[in-house]
């Protein structure tokens, strides 16, 4: 791509959109995505495992999705090691301040990379974490429309002081997976990204779910109904300092959230059990389908 390109694409939103939209034969997202799960009648690798699809899907069974056969991969999710992440900077702070902590006392609070509280449901996040009196990490990430440029004018004036020593704000970035396996996190406040509930039930970690849009929904009410996570209630669709500090304590600190994590321990136990096995069938009918397009 030649300079003058790149300099009149990124000066011409409506070319970006246009894009985005569509790919080189004038199809859409959802007509790729329909095409490709149309086509594939043999068989759709799907990242998900059968203890989180039993009560949705039926392995199998002709009532399913009769023009493809999902098979579960297990949760492939990332397992960072000590020994060879090598925590730098910022990681090593975060991971030093978490170790101080007592066990599953902190409840950590991330909303992935494409999805953002408003400016008033910023504010209200920060009163509850406030009001909630629970150690916290919270990572906060800005829209790139968003007017707001600092942490300063995105919270409440005077909370950064008010909670010094209770509460760690990260900007932009922050080690997800090293935060959940480790043991002071009690809680995860999330919009429930698939990777992130993944994360969450491998690690043994109870879901605070606040879900903003796709399949977050969805995503939550599986949390919710295999008795690992709670939805945080809303008034008009926004939060409330009041409902998120009470949601808060409640998985932290009260007994509920004792019984949360109980459950969120043994479906992290189950799924480890099961991933090997997912896994190596998806490699068994992968060779096994690769030998039947050369018969």
């Amino acid at each position: 791509m030649n300079f003058e390109l790149r300099v009149e694409l990124q000066n011409n939103k409506e070319i970006m959109e246009l894009l985005v939209r569509n790919s080189v034969n004038g199809m859409t997202v959802i007509e790729r995505f329909h095409q490709c799960v149309t086509s594939s009648p043999k068989l759709i690798l799907v990242k998900t495992t059968r203890e989180i699809q039993a009560k949705y899907y039926n392995h199998g069974s002709r009532r399913s999705l009769a023009v493809f056969r999902p098979l579960p991969v297990g949760p492939l999710v990332h397992k960072p090691q000590d020994d060879n992440d090598g925590d730098v900077g910022d990681d090593e702070k975060i991971m030093d301040w978490l170790s101080k902590k007592e066990p599953s006392s902190v409840v950590f609070v991330a909303f992935g990379t494409e999805s953002y509280l408003s400016e008033e449901d910023m504010k209200e996040m920060a009163d509850g974490l406030e009001l909630s009196n629970v150690d916290f990490i919270w990572v906060v990430r800005f829209h790139g429309g968003s007017k707001i440029t600092s942490i300063h004018e995105a919270l409440p004036q005077g909370f950064l002081e008010r909670t010094n020593g209770r509460g760690l704000i990260v900007e932009g970035w922050a080690p997800q997976a090293k935060i959940l396996q480790h043991s002071s996190t009690g809680g995860f406040v999330s919009h429930c990204g698939w990777n992130s509930t993944l994360e969450a039930m491998a690690y043994g970690i109870p879901i605070i779910a606040i879900p903003m849009q796709l399949d977050q929904p969805t995503n939550a009410k599986y949390a919710v109904d295999m008795g690992v996570g709670i939805e945080m209630p809303r008034k008009n669709k926004q939060l409330a300092r009041e409902e998120v500090a009470s949601v808060i304590r409640r998985v932290v600190t009260e007994e509920e959230g004792t019984e949360l994590r109980k459950k969120a321990k043994e479906l992290s136990e189950r799924l480890k059990k099961e991933e090997d096995d997912e896994f190596d069938e998806a490699m068994e009918k992968l060779v096994q389908l690769v030998h039947e397009s050369r018969i």
